[in-house]
């Protein structure tokens, strides 16, 4: 069997992933010491469409994300380059090193390698990840030290009691080189080719290992950017590169490796067909984390009424394994979350949880006019404007629906105004402007939106770029509240709900409550239809002509437009309640 580095992740991620994996691949010719393609065609049947062939599983990453990080691999490796004063090449797959070990039962791993140098007596080795050194800075993680562009990791000689050393050791096993983990995830993706290159290092020489990351202190400052350096360092916080140098533990922790390197050995000898046992480590619903099987392992619990799947937590997976799969199974002392024992309840009496007096209060302290917004943004690893950090939420669309009294808007078109971008380049001061003219509180208002953090933090980091509109800025942001809220909120630290629906299935979400209030509204009509799209489309101005860019705009505009609109109909349908 070939194991890439991604197919190694996924098979110590889930052991059920072997068998489906071999199951997805061979199809019809696939064969186990247990069970019949008799048995396993209705997992089959979930992952190819049974009248046409088409597979129903493939979901590769956008053609703009792939872009994305190939660029900032490439520009992770430069800045590395400049800082230890190598020549690590950046190159496609193609051009990158490959390292391939073959075990005595003829299985091949095998990966390549992002940067690779390799001297008399020295191989060093470069993994370059797009993501941030905030996941490894917090009073949570106090073994991390970063200092400008070097993120170092202590060593237990460093530590002075036998506590430290005790929630050190601990900290190691659980976080850093736990595959499942927030760290582990990109630790031990880098101690996967560690041990591939000590696998082809015949001479034994020193391995210098180094994961790259993106510096989530660096602020672009495009006054001092060049041609060659167009991400300057920056006094105090560094390269826009942080290397943390992992080889010294990743000779320590090599064993756990070679333990998962035995198991997933021992399971391909085996051959067994595992049935798939379903677990927060699946990451249903995360578009970057997500296993490619979740159709496969969740299509029963997703399509039954009531699913205990759609209670929030981690212990509902534990519950279903042992037979809790519908939440009438539970019996309500069993329910500690207040959302929980309304789920069942709604789900047993088959009707809407409605608290009509705590709405009716929300609503009476909605001050007119209402302005009803909403952001659309680019997260672009590598910053591209002024005063940008990495993956920050880059503002290039939002729209606006101005109602001046109850229930005042009748036609989505009425009061509405639309800021789009003309183009790829940096518009952020003419958004400002807009939305400082448009929302004008003067006299009063509220500005609504759902979920509040993402507009509340859009609207900070334009205040912080453009100091001169900050007074402005910060009065719309203070005057912001969530529609969220009316549904459900934190009183006291407490979480109190006020409106459920069993078509909800545990999600607050907006395209989860727009079906509820407002069932003729749809997105499917739309060219584009959620967030991901509206990115992708932003993305793609460079390379559209004229008429193609104008046909992507008109596109963005009717999609964020129903976005607000869809904010109106439910404040109109929740006044009627």
């Amino acid at each position: 069997m070939k194991i890439s580095k991604t197919l190694f992740k996924e098979l110590i991620r889930c052991e059920s992933y072997y068998s489906l994996n071999k199951l997805y691949e061979e199809k019809r010719n696939a064969s186990f010491v247990n069970g019949s393609l008799f048995d396993l065609q209705k997992h089959l049947d979930e992952m190819i469409d049974k009248n046409t062939y088409e597979n129903k599983l493939e979901n590769p990453m956008k053609e703009y994300e792939q872009e994305q990080f190939a660029e900032t691999e490439r520009v992770l490796i430069k800045y590395a380059n400049k800082i230890l004063k190598t020549n690590l090449k950046a190159g496609s797959l193609a051009e990158q090193k490959e390292v391939v070990y073959h075990d005595q039962e003829g299985n091949t791993f095998y990966t390549k390698i992002d940067g690779y140098q390799e001297t008399i007596n020295e191989i060093i080795v470069l993994e370059a990840k797009a993501t941030t050194t905030n996941k490894f800075i917090d009073e949570k993680k106090p073994f991390f030290e970063k200092e400008e562009s070097i993120l170092r990791l202590k060593e237990r000689s460093e530590l002075e009691t036998e506590d430290e050393i005790e929630t050190y050791d601990k900290f190691l096993v659980d976080q850093v080189f736990n595959p499942t983990s927030a760290l582990g995830k990109y630790i031990f993706d880098g101690l996967y080719t560690y041990w591939l290159v000590t696998k082809n290092n015949p001479h034994l020489k020193k391995i210098s290992f180094y994961l790259a990351f993106l510096n989530h202190e660096y602020t672009l400052d495009l006054n001092r950017a060049t041609v060659d350096d167009p991400y300057p360092y920056v006094e105090g916080k560094g390269e826009i590169v942080t290397l943390l140098e992992m080889g010294q533990f990743y000779n320590e922790y090599l064993y756990l490796l070679e333990a998962e390197v035995k198991k997933i050995q021992s399971a391909i000898k085996q051959n067994v067909f595992i049935q798939p046992e379903i677990d927060s480590k699946c990451k249903r619903n995360d578009n970057s984390e997500e296993c490619l099987f979740c159709p496969v392992c969740y299509a029963y619990l997703e399509n039954i009424p009531g699913s205990a799947l759609y209670f929030a937590g981690k212990k509902k997976y534990k519950d279903i394994l042992e037979g809790k799969i519908t939440m009438d199974m539970y019996s309500d002392s069993e329910l500690t979350s207040v959302l929980h024992k309304i789920q069942r309840e709604a789900f047993i009496k088959d009707e809407q949880h409605i608290n009509k007096e705590a709405i009716k209060k929300w609503l009476d302290k909605l001050e007119y006019p209402i302005y009803y917004l909403d952001f659309e943004t680019l997260s672009s690893p590598l910053p591209r404007f002024q005063d940008e950090t990495p993956y920050m939420q880059s503002v290039f669309q939002f729209s606006l629906h101005t109602e001046l009294s109850k229930d005042a808007l009748k036609d989505i078109n009425e009061n509405h105004y639309s800021f789009l971008v003309p183009d790829f380049g940096d518009h952020r001061e003419e958004c400002v402007k807009a939305l400082i003219k448009e929302i004008d509180l003067k006299n009063g208002g509220t500005v609504l939106v759902y979920n509040d953090t993402f507009e509340k933090s859009r609207i900070k980091e334009f205040a912080e770029i453009f100091p001169q509109y900050e007074k402005e800025l910060l009065k719309i942001r203070d005057n912001i509240v969530d529609l969220m809220d009316a549904f459900k909120r934190k009183i006291n630290n407490k979480t109190q709900v006020f409106f459920y629906d069993n078509k909800l299935q545990g999600s607050y979400s907006i395209k989860k409550v727009l079906p509820v209030f407002a069932p003729e509204l749809s997105y499917k009509d739309l060219e584009i239809q959620e967030g991901m799209m509206a990115q992708e489309a932003y993305y793609s101005f460079p390379k559209l002509d004229e008429e193609d860019l104008e046909e992507v705009r008109k596109n963005l505009e009717e999609y964020c437009k129903l976005d607000t609109w869809s904010m109106v109909l439910i404040v109109h349908a929740l006044s009627k309640l």
